[in-house]
């Protein structure tokens, strides 16, 4: 999946480099190269994807922009689990746990009908 997803994030970068897609990309490469045991190499890859996709979250399509924040910090967590690096991967395990508690909708969508209150 490497050289593929090397490819990928070229082609992005060429034609949307600020674009969520292209942050995604990064992300898939550090995973993969993270697989690899290619830790140093996957690490500034994880970081600036996960990055793009907090910044970008916005323009990501509203029924899977919660996923790929998820999956882009997992991706950071099992990098530094595979790692050994504790801090790192408690740090952005917080992040996940923050991420996670945050309502998709508005809180009054709880509330029931409105001729109900």
């Amino acid at each position: 999946a490497e050289p593929i997803l090397r490819e990928c994030l070229a082609l992005r970068e060429r034609i949307a480099p600020g674009d969520w897609t292209t942050a995604n990309a990064r992300s898939l490469l550090g995973e993969a190269l993270a697989g690899l045991g290619l830790f140093a190499e996957a690490e500034p890859l994880l970081l600036a994807g996960q990055r793009g996709i907090a910044e970008q979250v916005g323009s990501i399509p509203e029924d899977s922009r919660g996923l790929r924040h998820r999956e882009a910090l997992e991706r950071l967590i099992r990098l530094y689990q595979a790692w050994g690096r504790p801090e790192q991967e408690a740090r952005w395990r917080r992040e996940l746990t923050s991420l996670r508690a945050e309502p998709s909708l508005p809180a009054d969508v709880f509330a029931g009908p409105v001729e109900a209150r």
